[in-house]
């Protein structure tokens, strides 16, 4: 008498079982790696943005007022237009030479990362970069005004 039997064995599943549980535990630590990198880099480029704003800003308060330059942030919020509420920095205008640095900032409520751009660098890459210390700006600087 032949039996025919259809399935696996309990040891064919536990080996899928185990086989599975070790890619996994080799993939998740790459993925969230890579989500990490990227978050980093749309915060980057969120400080960047802000920091261009705030420029452009400085550049039309100097049109409008034939040539003067702003004293504070306060003289071109009307003029910064920025709609990524989630960034909060520190900006500072050198009015010199009309160039911006913000500092301090802090992207979003999952941040652990303080970021800064510098407009008085006059380098190739003077884009925003990640600060060593961690202190937030605390709130907008159109707040003071």
């Amino acid at each position: 008498m032949k039996t025919n039997q259809k399935g696996f064995t309990l040891i064919e599943l536990l080996a899928v079982i185990v086989i599975l549980a070790v890619i996994a535990l080799i993939t998740t630590p790459i993925v969230l790696g890579i989500i990490n990198d990227a978050k980093e880099a749309s915060n980057l480029r969120s400080v960047e943005a802000y920091a261009k704003a705030v420029e452009y800003g400085v550049i039309q308060y100097e049109y409008k007022n034939n040539g003067e330059l702003p004293t504070s942030y306060c003289d071109i919020k009307d003029y910064v237009s920025y709609t990524n509420t989630d960034v909060v920095c520190k900006v500072t205008i050198t009015s010199d030479v009309a160039n911006v640095k913000v500092e301090n900032c802090k992207v979003g409520s999952y941040t652990k990362n303080s970021y800064k751009y510098d407009g008085t660098l006059k380098t190739e890459n003077r884009g925003a970069e990640k600060e060593a210390e961690k202190t937030f700006a605390t709130k907008k600087p159109d707040e003071d005004c």
